[in-house]
């Protein structure tokens, strides 16, 4: 007797809960436009991400509900055990004296919301403005009841950490070209730049800047120098310094290149970090010359040479 063939057919469970969810939604190709794919996909687009400044914080007992939720529960059972207990009077002057706090912090909150120049009559401290009502956060008593919901794991996925500052500061009224602080000074922000993987130990990422701060034929100005596929680079450091290639292929992280180099030759990778872009021109002007060092002292001997030769002939 042979093997029996194992079925193929994917077989569904009896509780909803062990179906997948794996059914991909299916997406149709329009047209190609301009070398891009148009689909009938909505394009979704991105919104600048804001963090809102608390200006006044609308103080609220959020376990109000549970607690009275629990003590009615309490009660409940005490009842039926025969075991209920009278509040004592210090129980209920604290009681008391919580509610009236929370009435007070209730309507200052509503007050402050009514007086729109609340800024242009007088200036209040962020943290004085926004402390916790008197009574909840002593020595002796601590009662975060008031205090915000604690975040999840969710809240910090939806806030990427390159993007914070920025939505921080349009919370607080900032716009891009705007001046920022009391005399509303422009100042140039310092970018941080993430340093490469694969970039060893002494290795200066401020190479490629140096070197490509060169002065630009203005027919080149136009040119777009982006890392991409097909574009022209120069490796700067490693086994295949001073080559000139083309871009191959780039992994997902943007780290590492393959690049096919201008003279014969098989294609190698190299981190992106130790490549610089250059233009098309440069690129067929210097791509096909073996020894780029040497040719350029060559050149420069041969200028002089030249040079005292015509101050010889011709020394007034």
């Amino acid at each position: 007797m042979g093997k029996r063939p194992e079925s193929k057919v994917r077989k569904i469970g009896t509780f909803k809960d062990e179906i997948e969810d794996d059914v991909e939604d299916i997406e149709f190709v329009k047209c190609i436009n301009d070398k891009v794919i148009e689909s009938d996909k909505p394009i979704e687009t991105k919104k600048e991400l804001v963090i809102p400044l608390i200006v006044n914080n609308n103080w609220r007992d959020r376990k109000r509900k549970n607690e009275t939720k629990n003590n009615k529960d309490e009660d409940s059972r005490g009842e039926m055990n025969g075991e209920h207990k009278q509040k004592t009077d210090e129980e209920k002057l604290e009681e008391l004296a919580r509610k009236e706090l929370l009435k007070e912090a209730q309507t200052e909150n509503e007050n402050r919301e009514k007086r729109k120049d609340i800024y242009s009559t007088r200036v209040i401290p962020m943290l004085v403005q926004n402390q916790v009502p008197q009574g909840f956060e002593t020595d002796d008593k601590l009662d975060v009841s008031l205090r915000a919901e604690e975040p999840c794991v969710s809240d910090y996925e939806k806030v990427p950490v390159e993007e914070f500052g920025l939505a921080m500061l349009r919370g607080m009224g900032w716009k891009p070209g705007a001046g920022v602080g009391k005399n509303g000074k422009v100042v140039q922000p310092v970018e941080v730049k993430i340093r490469a993987k694969g970039l060893g130990l002494g290795a200066e990422r401020e190479l490629h800047d140096k070197k490509s701060s060169k002065s630009v034929p203005k027919s080149e100005e136009q040119e777009e120098l982006v890392l991409k596929l097909g574009a022209f680079v120069f490796v700067q450091i490693g086994e295949y310094s001073k080559t000139y290639g083309v871009v191959e292929s780039l992994d997902d992280d943007l780290t590492r290149a393959v690049i096919r180099p201008a003279i014969s030759g098989s294609t190698f990778a190299v981190p992106t970090a130790a490549l610089r872009i250059v233009s098309k021109s440069e690129y067929l002007k210097d791509s096909k010359v073996i020894n780029k060092s040497k040719y350029e002292e060559y050149k420069v001997k041969t200028e002089k040479r030249i040079n005292s030769q015509r101050r010889e002939r011709h020394p007034y």
